[in-house]
């Protein structure tokens, strides 16, 4: 029998960059405190931040605590360099 686990599918805009040891640690908090994997994916179209989509089992009652543990770690893992690339134009 299959069973389901955590995963975190993560929709990232095409042009930001990463940030490896906070990709790292995000991958570690959902491993440790969820059971749970990361999913990557480059956006085929333009989005104004990451897009987080939880899919699999999360154990009942956890919902809300990955909800308030994980944002911020997807904030720290990936970057927007857009604004530097206009403040060297402007």
């Amino acid at each position: 029998m299959t069973v389901l686990r955590p995963v975190l599918l993560l929709i990232v805009p095409g042009g930001w960059d990463v940030v490896p040891e906070a990709v790292a640690e995000l991958r570690r908090c959902l491993a440790d405190d969820y059971g749970g994997t990361l999913m990557l994916r480059q956006a085929t179209t333009l989005l104004r931040s990451p897009l987080m989509h939880y899919c699999g089992y999360w154990e009942p009652g956890v919902m809300p605590f990955a909800r308030r543990d994980v944002p911020p770690r997807v904030q720290d893992a990936f970057i927007d360099l857009a604004w530097a690339e206009l403040d060297e134009v402007g």
